[in-house]
């Protein structure tokens, strides 16, 4: 269980975190955002530059979409992990107190 969670679980959701869903923030999401929005405080605040046009921009819209589906799936890859190293820890804890 150890080894799974750490070489294929742990290694699958920082692929994806730094190399898929990074290129997909940095390359593709950042810059349509900073051309249409003002960023006050970086992952805080911002307001966009023409209000009227970005309720129109059907592609903009469209990214934002895609970016909260993304953000949701992978939430629900880290709870994943997170249920599997609690059941662990539970497992390793049995462990301990049949050992005492």
């Amino acid at each position: 269980m150890i080894t799974t969670l750490y070489s294929e679980r742990y290694t699958y959701l920082r692929n994806l975190e730094f190399e898929a869903d990074g290129k997909l923030q940095f390359d593709h999401i950042l810059p349509h955002l900073m051309a249409k929005v003002v960023v006050d405080s970086v992952w805080e605040s911002g307001r966009p530059i023409d209000p009227e046009a970005l309720m129109e921009d059907a592609s903009f819209k469209g990214l934002l979409r895609m970016n909260i589906f993304v953000r949701g799936w992978m939430i629900k890859q880290y709870e994943g992990v997170e249920r599997r190293i609690k059941a662990l820890q539970g497992m390793i804890d049995k462990e301990l107190a049949a050992r005492e």
